[in-house]
């Protein structure tokens, strides 16, 4: 079986409707998840069924609960914490749906030291349990792949692959080594694309590694050609 780990996209899943509010406390029901993305999932995982997911969700959101928890003066520790709990949320909505649609998706997350538990063996797919010792969800992808021996990691972002922070004009960039990801994060305040841990892990492990856009995430297929998603124009590989 090909093993394939997916970091779902985190930002711009949030999206305006086009609904009034007559009340402006209200202000905030104008704007939902999306669930467009997400009702294709079930789809891919049916339509490889020579592959396992293993899925982890960006933490679409969870903005608001942690910087909320940093302006009430919460040390590092429960913000981060917080920033797990929102997506496990999402991961429980994920897991329901899969569930509802006949996918043989494990029921439960799965923390890293689960995934070789033998009661975790026979699933298409896996949710894995958010680790506050890790540095994003992101990492906790890379994380993933010594683990199962992964054939394939798709960080799912958007906009990828044209680029923006760091950037004098927007640039899309369709291989991108891990040194250079590295020394452009220098320019920037905060974790860059892929934060240093995910890097490292990636750079000694070297699984094959590509960030597409979820635009093009329905058209995954393991066996065609680029995965099913066409030219290098439409996406980056992470080179080591």
């Amino acid at each position: 079986m090909n093993k394939i780990i997916i970091r779902l996209p985190g930002g711009g899943r949030i999206k305006e409707k086009n609904q009034h509010q007559d009340i402006s406390w209200w202000g905030y029901r104008g704007f939902h998840i999306d669930p467009e993305f997400y009702l294709g999932i079930s789809s891919i995982i049916k339509s490889n069924p020579d592959c396992i997911f293993y899925f982890i969700s960006g933490g679409v959101g969870a903005f608001m609960y942690t910087n909320f928890s940093n302006a009430i003066n919460l040390d590092d520790k429960i913000t981060s914490e917080v920033g797990c709990e929102i997506v496990s949320v999402l991961h429980k909505i994920l897991i329901g749906s899969l569930i509802e649609r006949d996918v043989q998706v494990c029921p439960v997350e799965v923390g890293l030291d689960g995934l070789d538990d033998p009661n975790y063996s026979n699933y298409s797919c896996y949710f894995i349990k958010p680790n506050p010792n890790t540095l994003s969800t992101d990492s906790l992808a890379a994380s993933v792949a010594p683990i199962v021996e992964a054939d394939l990691i798709l960080f799912i972002k958007e906009g990828a692959p044209t680029y923006y922070v760091g950037f004098d004009t927007p640039t899309k960039v369709t291989e991108w080594s891990i040194e250079n990801i590295r020394l452009k994060s220098v320019e920037v305040v905060g974790n860059y694309l892929l934060d240093s841990e995910a890097l490292d892990i990636l750079e000694n492990v070297k699984p094959k590694a590509l960030i597409i856009p979820p635009e093009i995430f329905s058209n995954f297929s393991f066996k065609k050609e680029s995965y099913g998603f066409g030219s290098k124009d439409y996406y980056t590989e992470i080179k080591s």
